[in-house]
C-alpha cells in the first residue's frame, strides 16, 4: 500500500475527530455568549470552517512526510505487529484503500456538483436578463452611497431568477427576478436591495464559494455541514442587521422577505430569502429585534476555555505513523522486524511474504512465486542477490518453502466461492488459492 493512501485514509478518520472538537468549541461559544452580533457570531463560524480543511490538509501532510522519511531511514520494511492497541493499526491497514477509494470517488461527485452550481449561476448572469429601469438604477446608486459602496454594482432584471441574489465577486451583479419587480412596493424593494447590497459590500459571494469549496473537500464530516449551516444562518442575520440601520421601519422589510418565501435560490448564490428552513425565524427576528448589553467577563471565560480546548487538542492529536515508529524503535533491539505470531504450519512462509510484499518486491495483484533453498532466494525463478537473501530470509528456519499465489484474475476464476476481499488480499484473508507446498498448480 503507498504512503498517500495510508496518510488519507489517517488523516480522514482524524477529520472526524477535529471537526467534533472544533464543533464544540463554536457551541460552548454561542451558548456561553447568546448576545454577541450576529457578525461576530458569523465570523467565528467561518473561522472554525477554515480550521478545519487546514487541520485536515496539515494532518495529511505531516503523516505523509513522517511516514516517508521513516521508509527512508529504516534498512527493513514497517510491518505491523500484534499487542494491544496495535489491532487498530492492523485494521487500518486493511482497509486504507478502501477507505482511500471511496473518498476519491465522493470528492469526485461533490466536485460535479459544484462545478454544475457554477454553471447554473454563470447562466443565470449571461441569460434572461434584461436592464432595470432608471428610477430603480437610481435606487441603486443612493443606496449604494449609505452603505460607503465605492466600486461598480449593477442591478438586472432576470426573467429566471425565482428570488433577489447577487452573482460575482469582482463585478458584482445584483439579479432581481421580473416578479418582484412588480409585486413589491418601493419601500420593500428598497430593502429587498440594501439586502443584496449588504451581501457585496461584505464579499460574501466570495465567502459563500470558498465555503463550498470546504464543504466539497469534506464532504464526509458532519461536522463541516453542522458549522456551515450555522456560517449561512448568522450570514443572513447580519445582512439583516445592516438592513434594519438604514430603513426607518422594519415591517416592510419583514413583508418584503415573506413575499419571497415560497422561492429557492441556486446554493451557490447569495440570496435576500436565505434558506427557506431559516425564513421564518429571520422574519421574527427582525420584528423582536432587541439590543443587549455585552457582558465582557464571559467573553473572557469563554476565551480562556477556548485556549485550553485548542492547547489540549494541539498536545495529544494522535498520529499513525508516530505511534507506529514509537512500537518500531522499542522492539529494535531485539529484531528490526516484528512480525505477528503464527500458529500454523506455514508460519514461516507467511513472515517471508509479508516482508517481501512491504518491500514491493512481490505483488499480490499479478501473482508471484517465492522459493527459499537454504540461503537462496528467488521471486518468479530469478534468483535473488546475495545481501537481499540475508535481509529477507533471517529467522527463517525451514530450508526449503515455495509459495505460489496465482493472479486475481486467475484467482477469481479457479475460487469463485471465496470472498472478495480474501480474492484481492489473500495472504491477509487466507485465501483458498494460495500453495504453499511444492508442486504446480493452485
Amino acid at each position: 500500500m503507498t504512503i498517500w493512501i495510508q496518510s488519507l485514509s489517517w488523516a480522514l478518520m482524524c477529520a472526524l475527530g477535529q471537526g467534533l472538537v472544533v464543533y464544540a468549541a463554536l457551541w460552548l461559544i454561542l451558548k456561553l455568549l447568546p448576545d454577541i452580533a450576529a457578525n461576530v457570531k458569523y465570523h467565528l463560524g467561518l473561522m472554525a470552517l477554515i480550521i478545519l480543511p487546514v487541520w485536515f490538509g496539515i494532518t495529511w501532510w505531516l503523516e505523509y512526510h513522517e511516514l516517508q522519511q521513516w521508509a527512508v531511514q529504516q534498512s527493513q520494511p514497517v510491518v505491523w505487529m500484534t499487542g494491544r492497541g496495535d489491532v487498530l493499526i492492523t485494521i487500518i491497514h486493511l482497509v486504507s484503500p478502501w477507505l482511500a477509494v471511496c473518498y476519491l470517488a465522493g470528492l469526485l461527485v461533490m466536485l460535479l456538483r459544484f462545478s454544475g452550481g457554477m454553471w447554473q449561476l454563470l447562466s443565470f448572469r449571461k441569460f434572461g436578463v434584461i436592464p432595470a429601469d432608471k428610477q430603480v438604477d437610481n435606487l441603486l446608486y443612493v443606496l449604494k452611497d449609505k452603505l460607503y459602496i465605492t466600486f461598480a454594482v449593477h442591478l438586472l432584471v432576470s426573467t429566471r431568477a425565482q428570488v433577489p441574489m447577487v452573482v460575482g465577486f469582482l463585478k458584482p451583479v445584483i439579479l432581481m427576478p421580473a416578479t418582484a419587480m412588480t409585486q413589491l412596493s418601493i419601500a420593500e424593494l428598497e430593502a429587498i436591495i440594501l439586502h443584496e447590497l449588504a451581501h457585496v459590500k461584505r464579499h460574501d459571494y466570495l465567502v459563500n464559494i470558498l465555503q463550498t469549496i470546504a464543504e466539497t473537500i469534506l464532504f464526509f464530516n458532519p461536522f463541516v455541514w453542522m458549522i456551515s449551516r450555522i456560517v449561512r444562518r448568522e450570514r443572513e442575520y447580519s445582512c439583516d442587521d445592516l438592513v434594519l440601520q438604514h430603513i426607518p421601519e422594519p415591517l416592510s422589510y419583514a413583508t418584503a422577505l415573506r413575499a419571497l418565501a415560497t422561492s429557492a435560490a441556486p446554493a451557490l448564490a447569495v440570496a435576500a430569502s436565505g434558506p427557506s428552513y431559516q425564513l421564518f425565524h429571520r422574519i421574527k427576528r427582525i420584528m423582536e429585534m432587541k439590543k443587549h448589553p455585552f457582558n465582557y467577563s464571559k467573553l473572557v471565560a469563554t476565551l480562556f476555555v477556548v485556549v485550553a480546548i485548542t492547547c489540549t487538542v494541539i498536545f495529544v492529536s494522535p498520529s499513525f505513523a508516530g505511534n507506529t515508529t514509537e512500537k518500531l524503535e522499542e522492539t529494535a533491539t531485539t529484531t528490526k522486524t516484528v512480525q505477528p505470531p503464527l500458529a500454523d504450519d506455514f508460519a514461516e512462509e507467511k513472515q517471508l511474504i509479508w516482508r517481501l510484499s512491504d518491500a514491493k518486491l512481490v505483488d499480490e495483484i499479478n501473482g508471484f512465486v517465492v522459493e527459499k533453498r537454504k540461503d537462496e532466494l528467488y521471486i518468479n525463478g530469478k534468483k535473488q542477490a546475495d545481501d537481499i537473501a540475508r535481509k529477507y530470509l533471517s529467522d527463517i528456519k525451514k530450508d526449503v518453502i515455495r509459495v505460489q499465489v496465482m493472479s486475481f484474475t486467475e484467482r477469481l476464476k479457479m475460487h469463485p466461492e471465496a470472498g472478495i476481499m480474501q480474492n484481492i488480499m489473500p495472504m491477509s484473508f487466507s485465501s483458498p488459492c494460495i500453495q504453499y507446498k511444492p508442486k504446480e498448480g493452485c
